[in-house]
């Protein structure tokens, strides 16, 4: 396997309140977010390793960067636990021509995305986040698969450790 894209997770529409969230809802975000990832990670990079030549593409998420006005902190935890994964696959496996990026979308309007919102926030309040989005608008499926395809393309081999947000400017880094 040339590429890997580590793309399960969610927040399982556990509790936004950190007091509300149980060891359950924890130990389940991070066996999806987290631990499923680690564990298909050490299936593949054996044999990346071995070819010296692999493109790793982490999901992360806006949450795991600047918090999240609708999901709880197990999952915010989840995916910064992923994007500074990243950051260290980067550097480990890099000398074995191996990159490891990270895509970290906003609230992408997919059926389970717009479920959650519906159950957390009023249609004004949705359309209040909407209005601090820069290109005022939500984000796609296309927007996230362009950003992965961009990381698994042989011509971004030079760029490793990466964390790329697709979220229209709601969370901006330099």
């Amino acid at each position: 396997m040339d590429i890997l894209v580590n793309n399960a997770g969610g927040s399982l529409h556990t509790p936004r309140d950190f007091f509300e969230e149980t060891d359950a809802h924890w130990d389940q975000v991070m066996g999806l977010n987290v631990t499923a990832a680690v564990r298909t990670l050490r299936m593949i990079l054996p044999g990346m390793k071995r070819r010296g030549y692999g493109r790793i593409v982490n999901l992360g998420s806006k949450a795991g960067r600047y918090g999240s006005l609708f999901t709880g902190a197990n999952y915010v935890a989840a995916k910064g636990a992923i994007q500074s994964m990243t950051l260290q696959l980067a550097q480990e496996f890099g000398p074995y021509g191996i990159t490891c990026n990270a895509v970290c979308p906003g609230a992408i309007h997919t059926p389970r995305v717009i479920g959650l919102l519906k159950e957390r926030m009023t249609d004004e309040e949705q359309q209040a986040v909407l209005d601090t989005i820069p290109v005022r608008r939500a984000g796609r499926v296309e927007d996230v698969a362009a950003a992965v395809a961009f990381f698994a393309a042989d011509e971004a081999g030079f760029i490793t450790g990466q964390l790329m947000d697709v979220n229209g400017g709601q969370g901006m880094s330099s």
